[in-house]
C-alpha cells in the first residue's frame, strides 16, 4: 500500500511500473487481493500529486492511513436484449 506513497510520508516512492508489477504478482496468487491492492494502492500516487499540506493532513499523524476516492460513473446505461435468431 505504500509503494507509491512519498518517502517523506513513510512510503517507497516507487515507479508506477514497479507498482503495476507488484499488483500483478499479487493478483496471480489471489485475484481479489490483487484488485484491492491495485485500487487502494494507486491512491497514494494520486495524493502525491496534491498539495503537500493536504498530504500532511492525511499522513502526518499516521503514514498507514489508507485513502480512497469515488470516481464519477461515465456513460449511459442502455437495455440490452439478445437478438432473435
Amino acid at each position: 500500500m505504500r509503494l507509491l506513497q512519498p518517502r517523506d510520508f513513510g512510503g517507497h516512492a516507487a515507479h508506477p511500473r514497479d507498482f503495476a508489477e507488484a499488483v500483478m504478482a499479487v493478483a496471480r496468487v489471489c485475484g481479489s487481493t490483487g484488485w484491492v491492492s491495485g485500487v487502494v494502492g494507486v491512491h497514494p500516487w494520486e495524493m502525491a500529486l496534491m498539495d503537500r499540506k493536504l498530504q500532511a493532513e492525511v499522513w502526518g499523524e499516521n503514514p498507514d492511513t489508507w485513502i480512497a476516492s469515488p470516481y464519477a460513473p461515465q456513460g449511459i446505461a442502455t437495455r440490452w436484449t439478445a437478438a432473435t435468431p
